[in-house]
């Protein structure tokens, strides 16, 4: 490797003007030396337009298939990693509460938009009646009853109406 600040090295004339002379010179082939060498190149490009090795046939098919299944298998990644929402979970934060039932009931409010998916009561029109029908599924037990409310004379009817403000409201209480 040369270096920039250096000069390129110069072979000595005498060898240069002896390599040119080769060039000039022909080569004796003899023909019978010229023949067999055709003959035997001749063989040996027949034998290589016999059929192709089993795994040169297969390589093009072997190829397709690790692609496939690597793009299943990203595929397959994709859709695993993607959460899973309930239809009612209208606000995507992985529980249906009273929340999804208010964000509808302002969808519909503002005119937002209307989805088919959001009518939640089955009649076929998008109104108050899906909101009530996923307000009060909201509020179901496990149990699949609605909860029972406490009134008491002058207190507004709610879920927790009755309790003490410091206790978390049981099954016992919802009965």
């Amino acid at each position: 490797m040369n270096r920039p600040n250096q000069p390129e090295p110069q072979a000595p004339a005498r060898l240069i003007e002896d390599l040119r002379a080769l060039d000039r010179r022909a080569l004796f082939v003899p023909p019978a030396v010229d023949e067999r060498l055709l003959a035997e190149a001749r063989r040996h490009l027949a034998e290589g337009r016999s059929a192709a090795p089993p795994w040169r046939v297969l390589q093009p098919k072997l190829a397709l298939a690790a692609c496939l299944a690597a793009l299943g298998l990203l595929a397959a990644l994709f859709v695993a990693r993607s959460p899973q929402f309930a239809r009612e979970d209208l606000n995507r934060d992985g529980t249906v509460d009273i929340r999804d039932a208010f964000a509808l009931a302002r969808i519909l409010e503002t005119g937002a938009g209307h989805d088919r998916a959001w009518d939640f009561n089955g009649d076929g029109v998008m109104d108050r009646g899906d909101v009530d029908t996923l307000a009060a599924q909201a509020v179901r037990l496990p149990n699949g009853k609605p909860a029972k409310v406490k009134e008491a004379a002058g207190e507004p009817k709610h879920r927790n109406a009755g309790l003490a403000k410091d206790r978390t409201p049981t099954p016992e209480d919802a009965s």
